[in-house]
């Protein structure tokens, strides 16, 4: 019931043809015809050698193989397979001459490999091939003029025996000579050499086999062969390689032909589950966003590559300003990088996609912290990297899963996997020491979103109360990151107090940047990138925010208004800004300024009809002590109007909804439309949890914590979504809200109550405000605004009669409210072991959906029985058909006679697990061994021991949900610990130290503490193999209550 299958074969001929494939089913002439008339009836197989016939065809394999060996293995022979796995023999072969070709600068290298392996096709030997790197760097002139800084990054390098050539002593502080350049590339590349050849061995975890794909992995080459690394023009690499052997059977399916009208409802439900498996995140986008229906299509690398390549190759445009700097040079940007600076970078650092390198964070770890740490501060003293380090591969996110369009799409830039480590160490310094506005809140520590979505709100109140005058214009940059100049990049970044060697270093950086698209598998040619940022490298994002701070600092600082004695002109959150004034021609003249700064920067505020930008405009009748908001257009950029919102339009500002009334939560019909998406596509009912609870719910939490929401709203999302998970796990309309809610651990579904858990947020934010250093932020903290907020969110919280003041009081209060219910007493015990519960929370595929269902409701005791249908009806019969006791799921789990056979069955799955695991890890077990004592007969159902470690006395246990699990636990140690038992364990184990134990579980699921110290402490077993020892008893529940409701058994009483 628990064997894993290969993804996308679940029904019957599919595992007959993996069998067949790895020579599991024989292949041998078999006769087969049914016993007697009745075609129905079950065939009889018939050996063609010796007549004798067989029930299954497998008993006819084994007589075969037994009995008839010579024709059983000639009739059995594989076949040659197009897509055979590569042995290691060939691997050798192809590395050693992989090697050779290389050290004699052959071109073309796989049309010579062919000749070595000539049964191999060349697409093959290409799949296994790894081709190397080149780190070259170009001359460049170096502009150094701090000699002090240039002295102490000196003394962190010149120990080094890489640089045992380069006399450090003698760099210029404004150029290299070209030795010096030449053999900074020539070590670069050496070091590279260095760890390929030594290193990789170890980088490289041995990860689970990738199922129906080759895998390489970099070996250290055997001997004193020499690795180099690959120049400019060469198609292999000098390493050997060692491939990881791809599945036994090819993952290629044969195409079939469409039988009936459900073929679209199958392939939809495949590629569902397939995308599933792969990426959990992305498929749940694709579930809500309803375009699961159709196959993921985009557009090729054909289409997509002439757009892009416009984009990037125009040059930037030109800029020869020198705006006054912000403050002094800040040299300790770029003092010398210490060992624990660089440790805590790579800590830090999260796993990721490969850059063009092909190097993982896992492989960059294990590299010589020392020699890095090195490498890193010459590339600050020489203000440029190697010219391969300037190479990138982009590749493209859908803005929108509907439109394949190329402008929808977002380009994301990997870097080498060195270089990221060397940009975020840099980027931690320019984030900690760049003097940008407290009005820019992106890229920056803190809640900025919240703080600035909390001070527009408060200003738009503030004017509309006060009757006062605003123009609230919110513009957006179409294209901003991929668009603004290198030029203005380096003038914002001197601007900001960026010393002179690392914008040496930005400038060779972006002036010989490149790229490559990286779309549907294929590659383009390398695009030169003339403009714009990397979108994906660590130090963008403050170089962006140093463009739009200079860009800001244009604007007019006597136009804006005054909010609580602080001046405001502007609000900014990346590239979305919003300009405050009083009045229209205000907003005009800010605009125009704003605007012809950013045109010279090369960057263009989007309006009209398709662009993003939009106004507010709130005008006042002092006399009537009236306010309006004027929907006229009187604002205008670049020739377009900016459109003018009306009072009952909305604005998305930051993912909020804003309009002068104030927030106007969509979440309602957001949060319909996830759960129509959800029902309807094909999904598991636990996959339908899951997508639930770890993204449609967090996708509410932004816009109702920053919007004004009512507790009448709440409680309506709340009730839909109780409705949704009714539906999909069939559960009784009566099941108690508090199972749906109460967190995972105690024993329920974990579904976030949104009544009581957004306040809890909002409060949460609204006192970060408090302790802000933003002057802005502060003022609207105090103000009557946020201190209406905070007293609404204050107001004490009751979940099940318990106060409720922060999250971990809300998660008792329900766990609470579960255990005092009817049907939730039993569920007390869930938290004794955390682990045992974790198949409620994952979306696994041991179970199928009918049996999560099933499990689900054996655990809520939701099940229908005489009992809790009679719940409210006193007249109706509650007595048992089997056995007239009282006819509860408890009864039906436990003591009921119908059920003894399931019963049995689901303490032998329980065992056989166990006894699997154990024999697995090399213990010695001995199953139902009989012990005899004088008090009879002793069976406990494990006995285990290894070498002459402990010897373990185990029995295995299901109880009621209202008996101590300790206690029975405690019971069964009791009944075996006697000195008879320790003498025989003495006896087979060879060893004095006996303990006693048990598995003891609850039919709810729930584990005893001294049962998991057992299983994880003593047995070593995984959480893995724990956990699922408590999905076994859940499912086996299920089948339990199904063996009881098919049944017709019934226990005969004597009569007198």
């Amino acid at each position: 019931m628990f064997a894993r299958l290969r993804p996308g074969r679940t029904s019957v001929s599919d595992i007959q043809n993996d069998l067949n494939t790895i020579g599991a089913a024989s292949e041998a002439p078999t006769d087969t015809f049914p016993i007697g008339d009745n075609d129905n009836t079950s065939p009889i197989f018939v050996c063609q050698y010796c007549q004798k016939a067989y029930k299954s065809d497998r008993g006819l394999a084994l007589h075969q193989r037994a009995k008839h060996e010579e024709f059983y293995h000639a009739s059995n022979v594989p076949k040659a397979r197009k897509k055979a796995r590569w042995d290691d023999e060939e691997l050798v072969l192809l590395a050693r001459e992989e090697i050779r070709l290389t050290s004699l600068k052959i071109k073309n290298i796989n049309a010579e490999l062919i000749k070595v392996l000539p049964h191999r096709t060349l697409e093959s030997i290409k799949g296994v091939s790894d081709p190397g790197r080149s780190w070259r760097a170009d001359d460049q002139s170096l502009h150094l003029d701090h000699d002090s800084w240039i002295a102490k990054v000196r003394n962190e390098i010149v120990d080094f025996e890489f640089l045992a050539g380069l006399d450090v002593g003698l760099i210029k502080p404004d150029c290299l000579s070209e030795e010096d350049k030449e053999f900074i590339n020539l070590d670069f590349n050496r070091w590279v050499e260095s760890i390929t050849a030594h290193n990789c061995a170890e980088v490289v975890p041995p990860g689970p086999k990738r199922r129906g794909r080759v895998g390489t992995r970099v070996a250290k080459a055997p001997g004193n062969v020499s690795h180099g690394v690959r120049q400019e023009g060469e198609s292999t690499t000098a390493t050997s390689v060692e491939i990881v052997p791809p599945n036994a059977r090819s993952n290629k399916r044969k195409k079939r032909k469409r039988p009936n009208s459900s073929w679209g409802r199958r392939a939809a439900y495949k590629r569902t589950q397939d995308l599933f498996r792969k990426n959990k995140s992305r498929c749940a986008q694709d579930i809500l966003s309803g375009s699961w229906e159709r196959p993921r299509r985009g557009l090729p690398l054909e289409d997509q590559e002439p757009y892009w390549r416009g984009i990037f190759e125009q040059e930037s445009v030109e800029d020869l300003r020198t705006p006054e700097p912000v403050g002094p040079v800040l040299w300790e940007m770029i003092d010398p990088i210490s060992s624990a600076e660089l440790e805590t970078i790579m800590k830090a650092m999260k796993p990721g996609a490969p850059g063009p390198d092909g190097m993982v964070l896992s492989r960059l770890k294990h590299l010589n912290c020392e020699e890095l740490r090195a490498r890193f501060n010459l590339w600050l003293l020489a203000g440029y990297s190697p010219t391969s380090c300037c190479m990138g591969e982009t590749v493209l996110l859908p803005k929108d899963q509907n439109d394949i369009r190329p402008p929808k799409h977002r380009p994301i830039t990997m870097a080498n996997i060195i270089v990221r480590c060397y940009h975020k160490l840099m980027a931690r310094r320019m984030g900690d020491l760049m003097p940008i506005s407290d009005r820019q809140k992106a890229f920056r520590a803190g809640d900025g979103l919240g703080e600035n979505v909390f001070l527009l709100r408060a200003i738009i109140k503030h004017h509309t109360k006060g009757c006062l005058p605003l123009n609230v214009v919110f513009l957006d940059i179409s294209k901003a990151f991929d668009s603004v100049s290198h030029q203005s990049i380096l003038i914002a970044a001197k601007r900001m107090g960026v010393p002179p060697p690392l914008l040496s270093y930005l400038h060779e950086f972006y002036s010989r940047s490149q790229t490559r698209l990286r779309v549907g598998g294929k590659k383009s040619e390398p695009i030169s990138v003339k403009r714009g940022v990397k979108q994906g490298d660590p130090m963008s994002v403050h170089l962006f925010n140093a463009v739009i701070d200079w860009a800001l600092s244009t604007l007019d600082p006597d136009l804006g208004i005054k909010f609580n004695g602080v001046n405001l002109n502007h609000l900014a959150f990346a590239d979305d800004i919003g300009l405050l004034t009083k009045t229209s021609v205000g907003a005009q003249n800010q605009i125009d300024r704003l605007n012809d700064h950013l045109n010279r920067c090369g960057l263009f505020i989007s309006a009209g009809s398709t662009g993003k930008s939009a106004s507010l405009r709130i005008d006042v009748d002092g006399k009537r002590k009236l306010w309006v908001v004027n929907p006229n257009v009187h604002l205008h950029v670049a020739g377009e109007d900016i459109p003018a919102k009306s009072i009952g339009e909305t604005y998305e500002y930051l993912g909020v909804p804003l309009s002068a009334k104030g927030t106007i939560p969509q979440s309602a019909n957001k949060l319909q439309k996830y759960l129509d998406n959800l029902s309807r596509a094909p999904l598991k009912p636990q996959q339908r949890l899951y997508i639930l609870k770890r993204h449609v719910i967090p996708a509410l939490y932004h816009q109702l914590v920053l919007s004004d929401c009512s507790k009448g709203l709440l409680k309506f999302l709340d009730v839909k979504i109780r409705g949704a998970v009714k539906r999909w796990l069939k559960l009784p309309k009566d099941t108690n809200d508090f199972f749906i809610h109460a967190p995972v651990i105690e024993g329920g579904l974990g579904v976030a109550v949104l009544k009581n858990a957004i306040p809890l947020m909002r409060k949460s934010r609204l006192e970060k405000l408090l302790g802000s250093s933003d002057p802005a932020v502060a003022a609207v903290a105090g103000t009557s605004f946020v201190a209406d907020m905070l007293r609404s969110d204050s107001v004490p919280l009751q979940v099940a009669g318990i106060p409720i003041c922060n999250k971990e009081n809300l998660k008792r209060a329900l766990a609470y409210g579960l255990h005092r219910s009817v049907d939730g007493s039993g569920l007390n015990k869930c938290s004794q072991v955390s682990i045992a519960n974790k198949w409620v929370d994952s979306p696994t595929h041991l179970m199928s959906g009918a049996n999560y269902i099933g499990a689900i409701k054996v655990r809520g005791n939701l099940m229908a029985t005489a009992a809790r249908m009679a719940r409210g009806r006193p007249q109706r019969d509650v007595a048992c058909d089997a056995c007239g006791r009282t006819e509860s799921l408890g009864h039906i789990l436990q003591v009921c006679p119908r059920t003894s056979g399931a019963r049995i069955d689901r303490h032998n799955s329980v065992l056989a697990r166990t006894v699997k695991v154990l024999v697995k890890n090399h213990w010695s077990v001995l199953v139902e061994p009989a012990i005899p004592t004088p008090a009879g007969i002793r069976r406990p159902d494990i006995v285990a021991w290894k070498g002459g470690s402990t010897c373990y006395v185990i029995d295995v246990t299901v109880v009621a949900d209202n008996a101590d699990l300790d206690r029975a636990h405690q019971l069964k140690i009791e009944h075996y610990d006697t000195q008879h038992v320790r003498d025989w364990a003495l006896r087979v184990s060879g060893t004095a130290s006996i303990t006693f134990s048990s598995i003891s579980f609850n039919w709810r699921g729930a584990l005893a503490g001294p049962s998991y110290e057992l299983l994880k402490n003593s047995l070593a077993l995984g959480e893995y193999e724990i956990a699922l020892l408590a999905t076994i008893v859940m499912e086996k529940g299920y089948q339990t209550w199904l063996d009881f409701k098919r049944s017709t058994f019934r226990q005969r009483w004597r009569n007198g």
